[in-house]
């Protein structure tokens, strides 16, 4: 047909609203693009017409809002590219560094932290465009407070930037100076802003502390007979130790030595340092001297009498030296220079030991020895005269601790007993009575005295008593003589 028309159906949508044309021998189907010129009533003959139509016109196009060189931003902060997009466009961008807040949105989010070139791709139902967004990059300011520290009390600490800014602003007292003087504890802070109008900021912990107390309480400060000490010095923290004095001293760690060897006092200087360096000092005196020999000049070995004169002997200088004498556990002398003693043994004491202790510059040494003394002895008869059978009895005196060795004289067996004791004497006779003691001792052997009496016991006999006239004689009367004949 020559002409072309909508179809329309009330009850079939399907089939409605489609372009026909038929060809002019007639025949069925739809319209196939052609192209035709429609024209529409008015022709001669037609009826009025009255037509109307709406055209949806697509432009495929992408369009990208300023692109190219972009505000310069800080290192930190972002940036919005392009503009939101509702259209079914895709976008591709570059580089995937991760400074886009997405790669296939029309308008990411840039947050690069150098200048960075951004290159995008836009597809609309096959148009296809490009650009390029340059964001420049200023750097923020670089600085530092310093890591956290603790100073020693009593102190301070200037907090500086030590680099310039255009502006300063310190928490938490709000100063706007370069630098701050701090001298209490606390956590501090500054936001700097540079020419560019970049910002930065930086903080610091800031602790004071007291220093260190040395102990020299357990310190031995006079060492006897030898060159070298430790060093018990302590404190009350965990500190190092390092030590200054004469350059005879030596120190290794906590020891001390004096070489080539010395005898002195020194002064030494000891330092303690604390994790933080916080130094203490102190000063303290080291007196290395010799140890004095100490002897006696008698031989404790012999038994002595009862008075003991004693001599010190050794290498201690006598004049300056303190002699301290003890006998038997008691004091008897203690004073300066006094090298020589008599000692009153005294008697029937069971200790008798003596000691000496000299010291000289502080330094000491003493030495023991136990004295041996003869005991005194007397034996006493209660009666030396008897008649047979005769129980004597004896009596010993003495001064000291001893036992006993009894000989009654009569060949009977020599005993042991106590100092009375008594004896019976069968046979008339002299007897010659010896008296053995000894002293009790806790080691060695005692000292021993003796003592003999000769006839020191008379034992008489019994008298026999008879008359001149036996039984049997007969008398003459009158006056007859009788004598004794026992």
């Amino acid at each position: 047909e020559d002409y072309a028309h909508i179809t329309y159906f009330p009850n079939n949508a399907n089939d409605s609203y489609k372009w026909n044309d038929l060809p002019n021998t007639g025949g069925s189907g739809d319209y196939a693009s052609a192209g035709y010129l429609i024209e529409f009533g008015d022709m001669p003959g037609d009826p009025k017409v009255f037509l109307s139509a709406t055209l949806l016109l697509q432009v495929n196009t992408v369009f990208f809002i300023n692109k190219g060189i972009q505000a310069a931003i800080c290192e930190g902060e972002s940036i919005v590219l392009n503009k939101a997009d509702t259209t079914s466009a895709g976008y591709t961008w570059t580089p995937a560094d991760g400074s886009l807040s997405s790669l296939t949105i029309a308008s990411p989010t840039a947050k690069p932290k150098v200048p960075t070139n951004y290159f995008v791709s836009g597809t609309r139902s096959g148009c296809t465009d490009t650009a390029t967004y340059k964001v420049p990059v200023n750097p923020k300011p670089i600085f530092s407070l310093g890591r956290d520290t603790t100073i020693c009390n009593p102190a301070n600490i200037l907090l500086t930037t030590k680099t310039h800014f255009e502006s300063y602003h310190w928490l938490p007292n709000a100063e706007t100076t370069s630098g701050i003087n701090v001298s209490k504890a606390g956590s501090y802070s500054v936001n700097v802003t540079d020419a560019l109008g970049c910002k930065a900021s930086a903080g610091i912990k800031v602790s004071f502390k007291d220093k260190p107390k040395i102990i020299l309480s357990d310190l031995e400060t006079l060492i006897c007979g030898t060159f070298s000490t430790p060093l018990n010095v302590k404190a009350d923290e965990n500190v190092t130790f390092s030590f200054l004095s004469d350059p005879k001293v030596k120190f290794s760690g906590l020891t001390a030595s004096v070489a080539p060897a010395d005898f002195g006092t020194y002064t030494v200087m000891a330092t303690a340092k604390d994790q933080f360096s916080c130094p203490a000092d102190t000063t303290f005196k080291l007196g290395f001297y010799k140890t004095p020999s100490v002897s006696f000049d008698f031989d404790s070995i012999t038994c002595k009498g009862y008075n003991l004169p004693a001599r010190y002997k050794g290498d201690a200088d006598t004049i300056v030296s303190n002699f301290k004498w003890i006998f038997g556990g008691e004091t008897i002398a203690d004073t300066i220079g006094r090298n020589f003693l008599v000692v009153p043994l005294g008697i029937n004491r069971a200790k008798r030991d003596l000691q000496l202790t000299v010291t000289q510059d502080g330094c000491s040494d003493s030495t023991q020895l136990d004295i041996k003394v003869i005991p005194k002895l007397d034996l006493q008869v209660i009666d030396s005269l008897g008649c047979e059978p005769f129980k004597a009895e004896f009596k010993a005196v003495n001064t000291e601790v001893v036992k006993y060795l009894w000989d009654f004289g009569d060949n009977s067996p020599v005993n042991e007993g106590p100092s009375i004791t008594s004896h019976i004497y069968q046979k008339a006779a002299y007897y010659d009575v010896k008296l053995k003691v000894t002293t009790v001792v806790t080691s060695g052997d005692g000292c021993t005295n003796e003592v003999k009496i000769d006839s020191m016991v008379h034992v008489a006999p019994i008298p026999v008593v008879a008359f001149s006239l036996s039984p049997t004689d007969c008398l003459e009367p009158g006056e007859n003589q009788i004598s004794f004949t026992g």
